[in-house]
């Protein structure tokens, strides 16, 4: 069990803080139901490369800290990147262990018939999720930063704002703050313990030099948490499964989850944690249907096998 600090109080974002996320332009009113996983931004009438340098030199200029970046499954079409603010890691980075998980924002660009799109996190949708019945202490630094972050985007062609990515009738917050796929589906609760040390500095030390030398996995991003309490590392796939091969099983027709990736390690109090892929993937893709989930099992089972092998014998306290 995750040993929890105290509960954190609401977040008040000082009128300092709250200037620093603001843009001088407004972002374009969102539509459809705001508790789904994720944003249709727009179109931005260039290449994906242009794009991506034109949104990285925006983030720039308003503070905005690009954490990393990537191709899922080498497939050039699309990238991820991953962006924190100062005033959203004070924010999120004070709470339970699992609020790190708040603390960052993926924007997917992905080319497709000459078009580039812009998807990002819906950050109040999965900040429910990470933070359950603790949600309200955030609510303000998430909503303050998603409305910001909207703003800073550049120019776009098509501006769309769009909530997507969930079933028929989406989620309530009551549901997604104890959010299972099914009764007896992992929760957040059910972090899979890969390895534990007796320091939080050996156990952060482990996972750099393990995914430093891993074949099939890559660092994506590191983010300590404020006071060094924990860190959380993201990480890509390339080998057995990959992200190419997790995507192709979660898109479908006009859905898009890459925004969704990459995945994370947790390092608390010396332990190093990651959550089930039958809890991680579900709540990225809510509507799943009942097949997928079930070829959820296998490929859950060769993810753990792979993660588990790359601590194999270390800490042991």
């Amino acid at each position: 069990m995750i040993r929890q600090p105290p509960v954190c109080r609401p977040i008040r974002l000082s009128r300092a803080l709250a200037l620093s996320l603001s843009i001088m332009t407004a972002a374009a009113a969102q539509s459809g139901h705001p508790w789904q996983p994720y944003i249709l931004v727009g179109e931005s009438g260039h290449n994906l490369a242009r794009t991506s340098r034109d949104l990285v030199q925006r983030l720039f200029l308003q503070n905005y800290r690009l954490l990393g970046r990537y191709h899922p499954g080498g497939d050039t079409s699309r990238e991820v990147l991953v962006v924190t603010h100062p005033a959203l890691l004070a924010a999120t980075g004070i709470g339970p262990p699992e609020g790190l998980l708040a603390a960052v924002c993926r924007i997917a660009l992905e080319s497709k018939g000459g078009f580039t799109y812009i998807r990002m996190q819906n950050m109040p949708y999965w900040g429910q999720a990470w933070y359950g019945d603790r949600y309200p202490a955030v609510a303000t630094a998430l909503e303050t930063f998603q409305r910001s972050l909207l703003a800073a985007m550049p120019p776009l062609r098509g501006q769309f704002n769009r909530y997507y990515g969930g079933p028929a009738r989406p989620l309530e917050p009551a549901r997604l703050r104890a959010y299972r796929y099914s009764r007896r589906s992992p929760g957040l609760s059910d972090w899979r313990v890969l390895a534990r040390f007796g320091l939080q500095a050996d156990a952060v030390q482990a996972v750099e030099q393990a995914l430093a030398r891993a074949e099939g996995i890559a660092k994506v991003f590191s983010l300590p948490a404020p006071g060094g309490a924990g860190q959380l590392f993201g990480f890509a796939l390339s080998g057995d499964p990959d992200d190419g091969e997790i995507l192709t099983l979660l898109d479908r027709g006009q859905l898009r989850h890459a925004a969704s990736l990459p995945y994370e390690l947790l390092v608390y109090d010396g332990q190093i944690m990651v959550l089930p892929l039958r809890y991680r993937l579900p709540l990225g893709s809510p509507g799943m249907d009942r097949r997928t989930f079930r070829q959820l099992k296998k490929l859950q089972n060769r993810w753990f096998e792979k993660l588990s092998s790359l601590f194999a014998g270390a800490g042991g306290n």
